[in-house]
C-alpha cells in the first residue's frame, strides 16, 4: 500500500534534484520532500503492525467462537 507512495516520492525527489540544483531545489528537498518520504516510511511501519495486530484479534476470534 505505502510502497508505491513512497516510489513515487523518491523518484520524484530524484527528478527534482536533478532539475534544479540551486538553494532553493535544494530546500525543497530537505524541508518537504525528505520529511515526507520520513513519515511515509513511519504511517507503513505502523501499518504493518496494525496489519499484524488485526491477523492476532482474528485469530483469538476465531478461537472464542470455537470455544463458545
Amino acid at each position: 500500500m505505502f510502497e508505491d507512495t513512497i516510489n513515487n516520492v523518491l523518484h520524484t525527489k530524484e527528478y527534482f534534484g536533478n532539475i534544479v540544483k540551486d538553494s532553493f531545489g535544494a530546500s525543497i528537498i530537505n524541508d518537504v520532500m525528505d520529511p515526507l518520504e520520513t513519515e511515509e516510511q513511519k504511517l507503513h511501519h505502523e501499518y504493518e503492525i496494525a496489519e499484524a495486530k488485526m491477523a492476532q484479534i482474528k485469530a483469538m476470534t476465531m478461537e472464542l467462537r470455537l470455544i463458545i
